[in-house]
């Protein structure tokens, strides 16, 4: 990983936690902050990670319940 992926991960540690936060409300298996970055890690470049944060930062979840 380029420090330039690097940097964006670190420059976005708020809201990854907030996604992390957001994800464990819904989801019976927990999600950390590691799980994430580590996901992260598997695309090449931080054009791919940036929108992909961007992503995760847009889903939403219904209660169909």
């Amino acid at each position: 990983m380029d420090n330039k992926s690097k940097q964006i991960i670190i420059d976005n540690l708020t809201i990854l936690n907030e996604i992390t936060n957001k994800i464990n409300s819904y989801q019976v298996a927990n999600i950390d902050l590691n799980r994430v970055i580590y996901f992260l890690t598997q695309f090449e470049n931080f054009q791919q990670i940036e929108i992909i944060i961007r992503l995760l930062s847009n889903i939403q979840f219904f209660y169909s319940g």
